[in-house]
C-alpha cells in the first residue's frame, strides 16, 4: 500500500474468505509514500517522477510472509517491506480508504506485472 486516506497511514482488512480467521488484520502503507503524499503538494504525480524503486520477493503460494524493499535512487533511503504492508485480492478494507497502491499480480505461469493505481 502506498497511501490510505487517514493520516495514520494504517488501515484493517477482514481475510476469513482467503484463511478462514475471523479477526482483523492491520495494513499499514510505505511511511515514506504515506508521508509524501499526505502532504499538500501542487503536482499529485510528483511521487510518479521521483526515481523509486520497489524490490519484492519470488512469488509464492505462502499467503502470511513478503519480504520486500522500497528504495529511493536519488538519496540513499529504504524501507524494508513486509506483510502487513500488503492487502491481497478479494480482501475486504474494515476500515480506511486507500488512496494508491502498487498492484503485483501473478498469473498462472507467476510472470509478475506491475501497475501503479
Amino acid at each position: 500500500m502506498i497511501l490510505f486516506s487517514n493520516s495514520s497511514g494504517c488501515a484493517f482488512i477482514q481475510t476469513h474468505q482467503l484463511d478462514g480467521e475471523t479477526d482483523w488484520k492491520l495494513r499499514e502503507a510505505v511511511p515514506f509514500t504515506q508521508k509524501f503524499l499526505s502532504e499538500e503538494r501542487d503536482d499529485e504525480w510528483e511521487l510518479l517522477k521521483l526515481p523509486c524503486a520497489f524490490k519484492v520477493m519470488e512469488p509464492s503460494e505462502k499467503i502470511d510472509y513478503f519480504e520486500g524493499s522500497f528504495k529511493r535512487k536519488d538519496i540513499k533511503y529504504k524501507e524494508n517491506l513486509f506483510l502487513q504492508n500488503t492487502i491481497w485480492a478479494n480482501c475486504i478494507l474494515a476500515s480506511g480508504t486507500i488512496l494508491g497502491c502498487l498492484f503485483i499480480l501473478f498469473d498462472f505461469d507467476f510472470s509478475m506485472i506491475l501497475l501503479l493505481v
